[in-house]
This record gives C-alpha cells, sequence and structure tokens, in this order.
C-alpha cells in the first residue's frame, strides 16, 4: 500500500494536471494526506490481541495516559517526527492557500527540521543486545569512517559551499547549514540502527526503519543541494522521498505496536518488551554486506580527492578534503589493525579448540581402550567363575543326589565317603566365592590397613594349621623362619596373603615335594625389611607371562585346559594386599619343569 500511495503521488507530480498553479498547492494537500496516513499507522488502534484472533479497537488517551516502558516510547516518537512534517507541510499549505509569499527561511523549515529530534530519540530507545567490548570498538571505528566519508563529500558538495556563501542573510545561511547538518545527522542515525540494533525479534521495524531513513537521507542530499543552487521548485519528484520516508516511519510505528501486543506485552506493567540476552552468550558474527559498509564510501572519496586537486575548483574547500581523506586513511589503518589482531585471537582461539578437541580425543580412545579391556575382563572372568563354580557344584550336588537315591541300601562307611566329598565340594566352593569377593572389597576398600606388630612365626603356624594335617598334605608344607622375627602388618591381610600363596603352591606341586615357607632380613631400598617367601615344586611359570601374573582374572594358558581350577583372582588380591602394606611382591621362575616357583613379598619391619 505504501508503495502504491507513492507511485499515484509520483504520478501526480510527474503529470501535473490541470492549471499551472494547481500542483503548488495540492501538492501540500496531498503529503499531508498520505503522510497523516503513516501517522494512523503509528497510533496503537485496531491492534491483534495478544491472547484472542481479531482486532480490537482501543481508547487513544486511555492507551497514552498508561506508563510505559523505554521501548514502547518508540511509536509514539516516530508519531511525533511524522506530525512535525505534516505540520510543515500544512504551514506551507496555508501559505500558499492565501497566495503568500513564502520566505526562506521559514516555520516550515523549522517544523521539517525538528522532525529529526523524536526520531533519534525512537532509534535510541530501540531494545538492543549487550555487546563485547571489541564489538563495540569495531562498530565505533565503522561508523566513524562512514561519518568521515559522508562530511568529506558533504562539506565538498553542499555543507562547505553553504558556509562560505556571503550574500544570504544570516538567518538563511543558517537554515542552508542546517539541511545538509540534517543529512549527516540523517547518515547518523542510520549508521546507529543499522550497527548498534542486533536483536533478531524486531528486524521488520529495524528494515523499514532503514528504508525510511534512507529515502529521506536521498531527499534531503538533493534538497540541499538544490537550495545552494537555487533550483528547487515545489511540487517536483523530490517530494516523493520525503512522503516515502515519513510513511516507512508510519509502518515501522506500527510493526512496533504490533510486534509488542503479539507478543503479550501488556502497557499497564512496566516490564522489558523483549528479553534481553546477556554478553555470556556471544555476538553473531555480522554479515558480508555490514562488514563491507565502512568501504562502501571510500572510492567516492579517493575520486573526489584526484578531482580537487588535478582540476579547478574552489580551493576554500580542499583543505577540508584533505583532512577528511587523511582521517578516513587513518581510521582505516586503525581499523585493519584491530581487524588483524581480531583475526590472530580467533585462530589462536582455533588452535586452543583444536587442541582440546584433540586432548578429548584422546581421552575418549582410552577410555575406549579401557572399557574394552574390562570388557575383556568380564568374559574372561565369567568364563573363569563359570567353569570353576561349576564343578565344586557338580560334586556337592551328585553326590548329595547319590546319597537321596542309595538312602538306606549303602553301609554307613560310604555314606560318610560321599558326605566327605560333597563337604570338599562345599569347601572349594566357598574358598572361590570368598576370593571373589575379597579381591571386590580390596577394589572398593577405602580405609587404610590397620598396622601393628605381628608375630610372624606364630601367624605362618595358624595358617598351615588350616590346610589339612592328615595324609600326605601334612608333612608338605615346611616353615623355616626365626621364631623372633616381628613385622609390621594388618595381620588380616597377612593371613589372606599367606593363604593365597600356600594354596596356589600346593595345587601346582607334585604330591610327592614339599612347599617351603621361609623369612629373612634384607635391605631393600635403603631400608630394613622382611622378606617372606613361598618356595614350590611346580611346574614353574614361564618368563613371557610373569609380567601379567599379578592382574585381574589372568590364568597361564597350560591352565586354561588343565586340571587345576582358579579365577584368577588370587595373586592380584595378594598384590593389592602388600601394596596397602607399604610392601612389594614378585615372582621368580625359570619356566621350566620341575625347578618349581619362588613368590616372594616385603614387609616393614618394627622401627
Amino acid at each position: 500500500m505504501a508503495l502504491l500511495l507513492t507511485m499515484v503521488f509520483g504520478c501526480f507530480l510527474f503529470l501535473q494536471p490541470g492549471h499551472f498553479n494547481v500542483p503548488a498547492t495540492v501538492d501540500p494537500l496531498l503529503q499531508i494526506c498520505i503522510t497523516g496516513i503513516g501517522g494512523l499507522l503509528a497510533l496503537p488502534l485496531f491492534l491483534p490481541s495478544a491472547h484472542h484472533t481479531g482486532w480490537h479497537p482501543a481508547s487513544l488517551l486511555k492507551v497514552l495516559a498508561l506508563p510505559k516502558t523505554p521501548q514502547q516510547w518508540v511509536p509514539l516518537l516516530l508519531l511525533l517526527s511524522i506530525l512535525c512534517h505534516c505540520t510543515g507541510q500544512a504551514l506551507l499549505l496555508y501559505s500558499l492557500g492565501l497566495h503568500l509569499a513564502v520566505p526562506f527561511p521559514s516555520w516550515t523549515d523549522v517544523a521539517c527540521l525538528s522532525a529529526l529530534l523524536p526520531l533519534l530519540l525512537a532509534i535510541l530507545l530501540l531494545p538492543s543486545q549487550p555487546l563485547p567490548t571489541e564489538k563495540r570498538l569495531h562498530i565505533v571505528l565503522d561508523g566513524l569512517m562512514i561519518m568521515v566519508a559522508a562530511i568529506t563529500l558533504s562539506w565538498y558538495f553542499i555543507l562547505g559551499p553553504s558556509i562560505l556563501q556571503e550574500a544570504a542573510p544570516m538567518t538563511a545561511q543558517i537554515v542552508s547549514i542546517a539541511y545538509p547538518l540534517d543529512v549527516l545527522f540523517l547518515v547518523f542515525c542510520l549508521l546507529f540502527l543499522v550497527l548498534r540494533t542486533n536483536d533478531q525479534t524486531i528486524r521488520p521495524v529495524v528494515l523499514l526503519l532503514s528504508l525510511g531513513l534512507a529515502s529521506l537521507t536521498v531527499s534531503y542530499s538533493i534538497f540541499g543541494y538544490q537550495l545552494l543552487h537555487h533550483r528547487f521548485h515545489p511540487g517536483e519528484m523530490l517530494e516523493v522521498g520525503w512522503m516515502l520516508g515519513y510513511l516507512l516511519l508510519g509502518l515501522a510505528a506500527r510493526a512496533m505496536q504490533v510486534r509488542m501486543r503479539s507478543t503479550g506485552v501488556r502497557t499497564t506493567v512496566p516490564a522489558l518488551v523483549f528479553p534481553q540476552r546477556g554478553p555470556e552468550h556471544g555476538f553473531a558474527s555480522p554479515l558480508l554486506w555490514r562488514s563491507l559498509l565502512p568501504y562502501l564510501l571510500i572510492p567516492p572519496v579517493i575520486l573526489l580527492l584526484v578531482g580537487a586537486s588535478y582540476f579547478e575548483g574552489n580551493e576554500a574547500l580542499e583543505p577540508g578534503v584533505y583532512l577528511g581523506a587523511i582521517t578516513l586513511v587513518g581510521l582505516l589503518v586503525i581499523r585493519q589493525i584491530f581487524t588483524v589482531r581480531a583475526t590472530v585471537g580467533q585462530n589462536q582461539a582455533l588452535c586452543l579448540m583444536q587442541q582440546d578437541l584433540r586432548r578429548t580425543n584422546e581421552a575418549l580412545k582410552l577410555a575406549n581402550e579401557q572399557l574394552c579391556a574390562l570388557n575383556q575382563l568380564r568374559d574372561q572372568f565369567v568364563a573363569n567363575v563359570n567353569h570353576e563354580l561349576r564343578t565344586p557344584l557338580t560334586q556337592v550336588d551328585g553326590y548329595l543326589e547319590l546319597l537321596s537315591e542309595y538312602q538306606g541300601r549303602i553301609d554307613e562307611r560310604t555314606q560318610a565317603t560321599f558326605l566327605k566329598h560333597a563337604r570338599e565340594g562345599s569347601q572349594e566352593l566357598l574358598l572361590l566365592i570368598n576370593t571373589i569377593l575379597d579381591a571386590l572389597r580390596i577394589t572398593s576398600e577405602t580405609e587404610p590397613p590397620h598396622l601393628e606388630l605381628v608375630a610372624l612365626r606364630q601367624v605362618v603356624q595358624a595358617v598351615c594349621e588350616q590346610f589339612p594335617q592328615q595324609g600326605e598334605q601334612g608333612s608338605r608344607l615346611r616353615v623355616e623362619l626365626p621364631a623372633s622375627l616381628v613385622v609390621k602388618a594388618d595381620q588380616r591381610y597377612l593371613r589372606q596373603i599367606l593363604r593365597n600363596l600356600l594354596s596356589n603352591a600346593l595345587k601346582y606341586s607334585p604330591p610327592e615335594t614339599c612347599v617351603t615357607i621361609g623369612a629373612q632380613m634384607v635391605d631393600h631400598a635403603g631400608s630394613s625389611r622382611v622378606r617372606i617367601w613361598v618356595q614350590d615344586a611346580g611346574p614353574g611359570i614361564p618368563p613371557e607371562e610373569q609380567a601379567l601374573l599379578f592382574q585381574k582374572f589372568v590364568r597361564l594358558k597350560r591352565d586354561l585346559s588343565g586340571p587345576v581350577r582358579g579365577t584368577g583372582l588370587g595373586l592380584y588380591l595378594c598384590k593389592q594386599l602388600v601394596e596397602a602394606m607399604n610392601g612389594e611382591i614378585w615372582v621368580e621362575s625359570s619356566g621350566n619343569k620341575g625347578e618349581g616357583s619362588c613368590f616372594s613379598f616385603t614387609l616393614r619391619v618394627q622401627s
């Protein structure tokens, strides 16, 4: 609709129907009517409700009397700017209607020039997001570059000649200077609007205001140039730009009203119209056209500088051109310095992000490897436990089933034999379960061991008594340690270590051989320690498998299909218990069959 009204007014001015002085009279009237439509659009009338469908009229006086937030003053200030222009055109219409001479300057000029102050206030009150210091500095430099270029061009073509003209009266000279300053003021408002206001929620408002300011800037620039050279006459196509500019301002005010009403913001609540995001959310990267905007007026300034230097003109204007060009070059250099610094900073930030990403990937890779290792341990544990638990369970279940099936038909000796085998299976099962629980307890235990002075011989003898003493195994344990030897250890831990080592030694040693338990004082790492060892006569341990022997669920390859059962947790448990008491444990074996293995660990002595 705005474009249609503008085209109708432009056609009227181009064709100029009727008597030769009719357009001069009708032109202000049409401007008042069409620009008044923009004023009606700026009023808060027939706005959509936030909670209901349709359009609802509102009392204008009631709306104007309600308290307002800063952003809610924007439509009213735009309306005031439109009214100022309409007032100027009404004064012009009054003079033309009474066939009065229109002097220069007149009250029409004052009314039209005063329309810019509420326009600036409206732009200042638009909501904007907080900007980081670096972005604020870039905006200031971009605005200074464009303003310096605009001032330089205006100085040579409009502002400078208006100041230097001598024939005009003082008031006429002041108003003549006011119009080019008005153009610079509009350029400043346009820059301030485009560069500062970055809230995406009011993009239609910003677009309409930018188009309106651009139309007014072009129109007032042409008007100032024509006024300087006495070529302006009322009723020309130039006035289409004024009418279009103020009509777009009315549409911008309407868009602001609709936006506030659609977001459910009520004018009775003094709250912010739009939510503001803090600087921690960052600032979006500028568009390409916004980045190139400061360079837009550099080519015209360069051409102006070349023309002022090599062609004849007003020599009084040349120093201003030189000063403007030098200032523009200086601002350009400063801007490039900050741009390079920002680029270097972004590259450094990118490098840091890449390093963080690399470290994160390495951590993920390590975690993945650990998970794979844990999965393998789980599978190995399930396989070992499945085999080791099934054997004693099968033994217990089998003998109990025989007792139940042949109850009353077998003698007491056979029953005792069956019960003995079932009890051995249950004891073996209990030992396996205790080993697994001890390993889990050591892994999750956070309390330190209770270290105390312990008589080593007494603890060894107590552990040896837990193994069967009758038959062949009773003579297989040989103790070789002094009776007065005392160590500093947790008695519970020490018993568990000796029990696991002796159990393994008896399982792997042939029935006709002995298992030796010994101890002696040694100098270990510059301090006196007690070395305790368990020597068996088993098949030995290959050197390539000794490094993995004290890990979880590790069993020798020959044992996976052999008759010796185990969970692979006994030596791991011994290592954890010894290290908890600040000791060390190791194995010595050549791997040759019949030479056996010697498991040794150290403990502190009485200090």
